[in-house]
């Protein structure tokens, strides 16, 4: 699954980190490279991810029209979201391409039937979606390129970034590999982050912005190195990608291993059903899967016990819990007994009204939350609510 697209870095952000990486690269990759056509790109992608890697191709093309003569881009169509599919989400690269590079944009959902409306030698493809089938490649002289955020093949497949972060590794990297006709993730490896890969920083408390922001430099930067080269095209000890194992299984985020430490594990797709918070499992783990995924939601709560309810960012109050129940206990309890999994305390600390929903071995604490028929409220909201009309059970 690619990358999922939620409250991605600002565009400020992105033109900073990478006009400050790419005046870096273009001093450093210029020396007597192989000669091959003009580029003519069609570059596939859609998250913030893929925006580092098309801005270093725009880069060539402005500086070094003998590599990279032109870019067409290729993202999928924008969606309805929402309450009544009444809103519009935008693929993030779309005006990035469009609007401040100034680049022909293409948005479709499948290939079939549909031709490139210019001639292209090149495929680039970073975190689309779609596999690029073999009537596209095959018409691409110089086949295609693909950046992955991962170290293949150790790492998961077709695995986005938060999977990096849900199975707590901490050390990732990048991978430059050719297209396969047939599967994700299984081209040559061009070229790859020296193993055993870099360090994540912050892990403890990394999101998915942050570490695009940290990732998507590495990923442009390999792509940007490797054009300017020729090594796409040229370089002889180039080896295909190790078999992997595929197998997977339902009862497993991350698949199974076959039976063999030498093969890796597979990710599957992360689904909807993921975000559904099962407040038995311990505060750290909620907690990461907020940072990750985000959006989390519950149903069938003492808070909401017939509606659903969307969590707007946790944070662990373990610790604030735990000196206020030793002190006198929850202004207010719902539900069953305050230390069983899931039950809904109320209480001030350090005079912030909050809410608090009870985990395998603390508590944790959204910011904001929607109930299922109403907008998003504030937790102080939602307190002062409680407060006036549920019964003060201690305290």
């Amino acid at each position: 699954m690619m990358l999922r697209a939620v409250g991605l870095v600002s565009s400020v952000a992105r033109s900073r980190v990478f006009t400050n990486w790419s005046c870096a690269s273009s001093r450093r990759y210029l020396s007597s490279s192989p000669q091959h056509d003009p580029l003519r790109v069609l570059f596939c992608g859609a998250d913030e991810f893929s925006i580092y890697s098309l801005k270093a191709l725009n880069k060539i093309r402005k500086e070094n029209p003998d590599k990279v003569a032109s870019i067409d881009v290729v993202c999928r169509k924008d969606k309805r979201v929402g309450r009544g599919l009444k809103q519009i989400r935008e693929v993030p690269i779309k005006s990035v391409a469009g609007t401040e590079l100034g680049l022909n944009v293409h948005q479709i959902d499948t290939f079939t039937g549909w031709t490139p409306p210019r001639p292209f030698n090149m495929v680039v493809a970073v975190s689309f979606g779609l596999l690029v089938p073999p009537r596209i490649l095959n018409a691409a002289k110089y086949g295609g390129l693909n950046v992955h955020p991962s170290m293949l093949p150790d790492l998961p497949g077709p695995a986005p970034l938060h999977h990096t972060l849900l199975r707590r590794l901490n050390k990732t990297g990048v991978t430059l590999q050719t297209l396969h006709p047939k599967h994700f993730d299984q081209g040559r490896i061009i070229d790859q982050t020296a193993a055993p890969g870099l360090p994540i920083p912050n892990e403890a408390s990394a999101t998915l912005d942050s570490l695009l922001t940290w990732i998507g430099p590495l990923g442009a930067d390999m792509l940007y190195k490797n054009i300017i080269t020729g090594s796409f095209a040229t370089n002889p000890d180039i080896k295909p990608a190790a078999s992997r194992s595929l197998r997977n299984t339902k009862n497993d985020m991350f698949g199974q291993l076959d039976g063999s430490a030498d093969y890796p594990r597979h990710a599957r797709k992360i689904t909807p059903a993921d975000r559904h918070v099962n407040f038995r499992w311990p505060s750290s783990e909620i907690l990461l899967r907020d940072r990750v995924l985000g959006r989390l939601f519950a149903i069938d709560t003492s808070l909401a016990p017939t509606k659903r309810i969307t969590f707007h960012g946790f944070e662990d109050s373990t610790d604030a819990c735990w000196e206020q129940v030793q002190a006198k206990g929850p202004v207010l309890r719902m539900g069953n007994h305050p230390l069983d999994p899931g039950a809904v305390s109320i209480f001030r600390h350090d005079k912030e009204k909050r809410i608090y929903f009870r985990s395998k071995d603390g508590w944790v604490s959204p910011a904001e939350v929607t109930i299922e028929g109403s907008s998003k409220q504030k937790a102080t909201v939602i307190y002062d609510k409680l407060r006036s009309t549920m019964p003060v059970t201690c305290c």
